[in-house]
């Protein structure tokens, strides 16, 4: 996959060059070479605009079965509420769990190629380690939530450890960002490991974010989180619909032009009227009396 990669580079590389170098006005080949690639982007370019002009027109069929799958989980959520939870749980370990792991193995190559301090290393593992944990305890809590649902006699322990999850979900999530803020900072400010302003907004926003969390931690419950899911989902279904149907009108206009055309094809092959009728009606005069005749 790599070397096809350098491959295709490689080629528009060098049709680049060519295309940006001064033709003599002796070197045929050269600006022959100019005009197959320029004639080639451009129907590459034509084949693409016309994919995307179809696309356009017939559009409205995939908003219409998006506006059906959102509103489908919207019902979803709201009627099976343990099973929306279930989701919500699942969904916030795996997208922890694979971040981490994604991370790892990268912290683990510039380790190994000596390219991050080891102190730097450390406070990273030590970071995912954290983040890692919460995402257990997500997963812990998604089994619990159905083996309180579907299990013959559910203890104590388990219906209340079901609450305290529902109830202490903001709660555990503003715990994962303030993790990755406070190691980001640790590295950033007692490490001095540079970094940027894309990566310190997000930050900020984690951290700004966390807070406000806290705030609202007794009406943002896990079920709350759902019902908002379920809210957004109508709200984009209906747009899509919306959508949906703008294209749809676009579609029956430009069926319009089409039958048009027909129509104005059908006028033409039909006989046209004479330009000197006069002329015509002699002729028909002198052919009557030449029958007649």
């Amino acid at each position: 996959m790599k070397k096809r990669e350098k491959k295709n580079k490689k080629q528009k590389d060098q049709e680049k060059e060519l295309l940006e170098s001064p033709v003599d006005a002796t070197d045929f080949d050269r600006e022959e070479e100019k005009k197959d690639i320029k004639e080639k982007t451009s129907d590459k370019k034509i084949k693409f605009l016309d994919l995307w002009a179809k696309f356009s027109v017939y559009k409205f069929i995939f908003y219409s079965v998006i506006a059906v799958l959102l509103i489908i989980l919207g019902i979803l959520v709201l009627v099976n509420k343990d099973e929306s939870i279930f989701a919500i749980y699942i969904f916030t370990a795996g997208i922890t769990i694979i971040a981490d792991i994604i991370r790892l193995i990268v912290t683990i190559k510039l380790n190994n190629n000596g390219e991050i301090e080891k102190n730097v290393s450390k406070v990273i593992f030590i970071e995912l380690l954290l983040e890692f944990i919460m995402g257990i305890i997500f997963v812990l809590a998604a089994i619990n939530v159905l083996t309180v649902k579907y299990g013959d006699d559910p203890s104590k322990f388990s219906i209340d450890m079901n609450n305290f999850f529902n109830n202490q979900y903001v709660v555990l999530i503003s715990i994962i960002f303030y993790i990755a803020c406070l190691c980001y900072f640790i590295r950033t400010i007692l490490l001095n490991v540079k970094s940027n302003k894309t990566i310190f907004t997000v930050m900020m926003v984690m951290f700004t974010g966390s807070l406000v969390l806290l705030a609202f931690r007794e009406k943002l419950t896990a079920w709350a989180v759902a019902v908002i899911i379920a809210v957004i989902s109508f709200i984009c279904a209906l747009y899509s619909i919306i959508d949906a149907g703008g294209g749809f009108y676009i579609y029956q206009k430009s069926k319009k032009p089409k039958e048009d055309k027909e129509e104005k094809k059908e006028e033409e092959n039909k006989e046209e009227p004479s330009i000197f009728p006069s002329l015509d009606e002699e002729k028909e005069q002198n052919d009557n009396e030449e029958l007649t005749n």
